[in-house]
């Protein structure tokens, strides 16, 4: 049992420390490159902290563990939805942008409910996969006309160069990765211990360890005021969990879905996501402490289920 608390504590600290480096490059990149904040937000910064879901839920559907492949996405897209919003917004109220608003939450929705409809058989074949490959490609390449034309251009933040930024955001991944993983590992070895079930230990504990950079990431940007890219770095991430991750999974080999994660799970994932943007219109984007609190004891609500 010491091992994986070891383990556990000493991801942690290099999440923290990693997240500071990854928000540093990420906005002094937007400032020099005259973009929105929002768009390296969605883009880059979400591509890195979704890269432990990524790797996790490839090496789980190689590994024949569909369940835990299957629940990783849903479960850390419940993670980031709840825990990671209303965490972040407990320390800080934080306010979604305008684009966030009008088109990367609806496509959200338009994403979550492709992923339900293509897994109501219980299986996403290799075709399915590059089809959710695809919707990924052309989001992104709508995201960026949209930030392009956006107002809002970041103001410039002092790092030395360019080729500096480059490697705080790279070094910032590759830790967020190394202490996502140590945690991770001490996480399913205290679960193990524990007796959980595969499809528990892929919805709560391999969830929750591939979303601790999104945790870190996000509620380190609300603490210092970006709300951009707190909430951003969220909506990206789930983008890319449901679309790339699950898309590249399946399109490296068939994933078989239990029938508990497509009705009771992905239920959850879609209510959690659709109801979340009506509040967030009737408050003209502000989440506030609130807000935050009830999201968390929503997330517990849902673990609560589980066991």
């Amino acid at each position: 049992m010491v091992f994986p608390v070891f383990y556990i504590l000493a991801g942690f600290g290099i999440l923290i420390l990693a997240a500071e480096v990854l928000l540093r490059g990420s906005v002094s990149l937007a400032g020099r490159l005259n973009i929105p904040a929002a768009l390296v937000a969605v883009t880059i910064v979400a591509f890195g902290t979704s890269a432990p879901e990524l790797v996790t839920s490839i090496l789980a559907a190689l590994q024949g563990a569909p369940d835990v492949s299957a629940g990783n996405v849903v479960g850390s897209n419940l993670f980031n939805l709840l825990a990671v919003i209303g965490a972040s917004c407990l320390l800080m109220p934080t306010r979604a942008s305008r684009e966030t608003m009008r088109f990367e939450w609806p496509f959200l929705i338009l994403s979550s409910g492709v992923f339900y409809f293509l897994g109501k058989d219980l299986l996403f074949d290799q075709m399915e996969g590059i089809g959710l490959i695809a919707l990924f490609i052309l989001f992104i390449v709508l995201i960026v006309k949209i930030h392009k034309g956006s107002e809002e251009p970041e103001e410039f933040a002092p790092l030395a160069s360019l080729s500096l930024e480059v490697i705080y955001i790279i070094g910032g991944i590759i830790a967020l990765a190394g202490g996502a993983h140590l945690a991770l590992i001490g996480a399913i070895d205290f679960g193990r211990l524990m007796g959980m079930s595969e499809r528990i230990i892929g919805l709560t504990i391999v969830s929750i360890g591939t979303g601790l950079p999104e945790l870190a990431t996000s509620a380190l940007a609300a603490y210092k005021g970006r709300d951009d890219i707190s909430i951003g770095n969220v909506i990206g991430s789930n983008i890319m969990n449901t679309l790339a991750v699950m898309g590249s999974a399946a399109a490296i080999t068939p994933i078989a879905i239990s029938n508990n994660v497509m009705s009771f799970d992905t239920i959850w994932l879609l209510l959690a996501t659709f109801l979340f943007w009506g509040v967030l219109f009737l408050t003209k984007g502000w989440v506030s402490r609130m807000f935050g609190f009830l999201l968390i004891v929503a997330y517990a609500t849902y673990i609560g289920m589980l066991f």
